[in-house]
């Protein structure tokens, strides 16, 4: 076989993988360069925010976010292509399913709007599993990336400023499908893992985003007063409009330390690998500490279970007699929080 023609010969000592990475970032841009600048009166599902003011102003003023990297880009784009897979083997899986399944309104617009049939939420579902007249339509939404590798439960969602939203997000699709319930499918290197999510347990989550998207959107139209600012320095610091069209009055006392020991960095970075592992066996040490509780002497598949009682020690006194003896300290306890500068940004699977 003889070897294709180029038409554009490199020069000799052209640098051949630096202008394939180059090749690769002018792709990405040429497909998606960027968010949009465009104005819009309604928040994305997606685009909850912790901070009220923060959504009122990614209405108002779109163009503060920067424009995406190629490592956001190509992050962006494999998300999508995850979601497909996964859709893909979703309808492969429905007829081997008991019962089995269809999958229907993939990507099927919705719109949330209120009494005054003002839009407030928009979004798309990426789909709702079909398995029969009479039954369950659920909805579900796909997750991929680092951030929900490592998710075990609703509640593991809460840990993170990157995935605490994802079930706003799916809630919002529940409350405008008038669906009981739905799930989150989160991408891993394995069998995905499946999030059943009902709706009449988060109702009232539910309502408060509704609510808190009718504020961002009155002070967008401008029926309303700007929202106020929030008193989480951490949501600020990883906010687009800090800075441009946000200037909240923060206090960051006598200023940061600046900490350049590399025992002390490295140990950081070492809690930063290990604490998805961390999490994961202190889930699974509190359901066999559950399970087992009371077994003295066991054998369990390969391992030997021993187990023993011991004492419990309480005194129960009145609470006047406890009051006399109360004494708080303002400083007796202090919690520590680590976050890696620019981690996880904007783009980070989807």
């Amino acid at each position: 076989m003889s070897e294709p023609a180029l038409i554009d010969a490199p020069a000799p000592g052209a640098d051949h993988i630096a202008a394939i990475v180059s090749a690769w970032e002018g792709y990405l841009r040429a497909g998606d360069g960027g968010p949009s600048t465009g104005s819009l009166s309604y928040v994305y599902a997606s685009q909850r925010r912790a901070c009220t003011r923060r959504m009122a102003l990614d209405l108002l003023y779109p163009g503060d976010r920067p424009e995406f990297t190629p490592d956001q880009l190509e992050r962006m784009r494999r998300g999508v292509e995850r979601e497909a897979a996964i859709v893909a083997r979703l309808l492969q899986v429905g007829p081997r399913c008991t019962p089995p399944f269809s999958m229907i309104e993939g990507q099927k617009r919705f719109e949330i709007r209120d009494r005054d049939n003002r839009v407030l939420i928009v979004g798309k579902i990426d789909g709702r599993l079909y398995f029969g007249r009479g039954a369950p339509r659920p909805v579900f939404e796909v997750k991929s990336g680092e951030s929900v590798r490592h998710v075990e439960t609703i509640e593991d969602l809460e840990r993170s400023p990157w995935t605490r939203h994802m079930l706003d997000q799916l809630l919002s699709y529940l409350l405008a499908e008038s669906e009981p319930w739905g799930f989150l499918i989160l991408d891993r290197p394995a069998v995905p893992k499946f999030l059943r999510v009902n709706l009449e347990d988060h109702l009232e989550r539910a309502e408060r985003f509704l609510a808190d998207a009718r504020i961002a959107v009155l002070a967008r139209t401008g029926e309303g007063a700007m929202p106020p600012f929030t008193d989480d320095r951490a949501e600020c610091r990883r906010c687009d409009h800090l800075g441009k069209s946000c200037a909240p009055p923060l206090d960051y006392g006598p200023g940061a330390t600046i900490i350049t020991d590399e025992r002390l960095i490295n140990l950081a970075r070492i809690c930063e690998e290990n604490e998805p592992a961390s999490k994961v066996y202190d889930r699974a040490w509190k359901e066999l500490s559950k399970s087992l509780r009371g077994v003295e002497l066991a054998i369990m598949g390969d391992y030997e279970v021993r187990g023993s009682w011991g004492k419990n020690t309480t005194y129960e006194l009145p609470d006047d007699i406890k009051a006399k003896f109360k004494k708080v300290d303002e400083k007796g306890k202090f919690f520590l929080e680590l976050d890696r500068i620019g981690a996880a940004p904007a783009g980070e699977g989807r």
